[in-house]
């Protein structure tokens, strides 16, 4: 079951930080001279906030590989599933 999760106002900011980076990086590819063979920096900066995500799950307890959707962006409430307890 869906619950909802109040991210605070330094995580937000870091994770609102993160997301516009990925939004406004250019795809770039990478040379293989540049030992970075078929990457580029758009999909770097979409895993750092695909990890940021992890770390933001492990701190508020909801498993963010199962989805997360804004509730409320201006309260920073988002809905996710929560991690099963020990």
């Amino acid at each position: 079951m869906m619950k909802h999760f109040t991210i605070d106002e330094a995580d937000w900011a870091k994770l609102m930080d993160l997301s516009r980076e990925a939004r406004n990086t250019p795809v770039i590819a990478l040379s293989v001279a540049d030992g970075l063979a078929g990457r580029d920096f758009a999909s770097l900066a979409r895993q750092r906030v695909l990890a940021y995500w992890k770390v933001l799950g492990a701190k508020y307890g909801f498993d963010p590989s199962r989805g997360v959707q804004p509730v409320d962006e201006a309260r920073r409430i988002v809905g996710a599933l929560a991690l099963p307890t020990r």
